[in-house]
C-alpha cells in the first residue's frame, strides 16, 4: 500500500493524474475487472470529468457511487444518473 500524503491545494488535474496512475497500475497487475467506490455529493465530478479522458482501460473498471440520494437516475440530484 502506498503511504499516505495530504498535498494541500492539489488541483483537480493533477488528483485525477494520481488516480489515473494508480488505477492504470491496478488494472495492469489485476486479471478481470476492478472495483472503485466513488465519494457522492459535487466534489469528485470536476476530477471525474477530467479523468475519463484518461486512456484507461474502462471496461475493465466497475465504478460503485458510495453516497446517492433517494432520487431518479434522471434527477439532476442523482449521482448515479451523473456516473452513467
Amino acid at each position: 500500500m502506498d503511504n499516505v500524503s495530504i498535498i494541500e491545494h492539489a488541483s483537480n488535474s493533477a488528483i485525477a493524474d494520481w488516480l489515473a496512475a494508480r488505477l492504470d497500475t491496478a488494472l495492469a497487475l489485476a486479471d478481470g475487472t476492478l472495483a472503485i467506490a466513488l465519494p457522492g455529493g459535487s466534489t469528485p465530478f470536476p476530477i471525474l470529468e477530467l479523468l475519463v479522458a484518461k486512456p484507461l482501460a474502462w471496461d475493465r473498471l466497475q465504478v460503485f457511487p458510495t453516497d446517492d440520494r433517494l432520487v431518479a437516475e434522471d434527477h439532476p440530484a442523482s449521482n448515479t444518473g451523473k456516473l452513467r
